[in-house]
């Protein structure tokens, strides 16, 4: 008898992604990712200036969005030729990936539910904005970025493939610039209340990064 292992291994070498092959899991993909881009979509009605406010966006938000069609692109070219599929129950996997996006949806909207008036889709800060440090706030600097990274990489996970994971890697590197940009511009405008909370916080990962 044909060792179990080496069974597995060549049915998961073989088998197909189950979004794109699978009548019930394509409609879940496509209901959780349509309602988070929808969600994005409303967001990108948030830029009324407040008085006083400046910009300074410097292209990142467009850099996001460019990021995160190539993400999805990346997911169905290498889940449709890639010979890495992920061992183990597809649906398990899928189902994983599933709640790993929804949990990153939870924490995009929770950041941005803190933030409250404060938050826009464009980069902008006011003379009178405060340091939130509240809620996820305490534990990392950028929770919403945090929360779309996570969401990412779950809708990858869906795929259960290895190499449709590194659709993560250009949207985390322009998160990372807009990361950058945000914080020069609100370290100029906010000044050493945000210089202490910057130093006592990570970026997206709690005592990590």
């Amino acid at each position: 008898m044909p060792d179990s292992r080496v069974e597995v291994v060549a049915y998961s070498l073989g088998m197909q992604p189950l979004v794109g092959n699978d009548h019930l899991a394509s409609g879940l993909f496509a209901a959780v990712f349509g309602c988070w881009i929808l969600f994005e979509m409303a967001l990108t009605g948030r830029t009324g200036r407040r008085r006083g406010a400046t910009r300074g966006d410097r292209g990142s938000n467009v850099l996001i969005f460019g990021s995160m069609f190539a993400a999805f692109f990346i997911m169905g070219v290498t889940a449709s030729v890639s010979p890495a599929r992920m061992a183990g129950d597809v649906w398990a996997i899928f189902a994983g990936g599933i709640v790993l996006a929804c949990a990153g949806i939870g924490l995009r909207v929770w950041a941005i539910l803190v933030l409250g008036p404060w938050f826009r889709a464009v980069i902008t800060t006011a003379p009178d904005q405060p340091v939130v440090d509240r809620g996820p706030y305490s534990l990392i600097r950028h929770p919403s970025y945090a929360g779309a990274l996570v969401t990412v990489l779950g809708a990858a996970l869906c795929f259960a493939d290895w190499l449709s994971l590194l659709a993560v890697v250009p949207v985390f590197f322009a998160y990372v610039y807009r990361i950058r940009v945000e914080e020069a511009a609100l370290e100029k405008q906010l000044g050493p209340a945000y210089t202490s909370y910057r130093e006592r916080t990570k970026r997206l990962v709690p005592f990590v990064f």
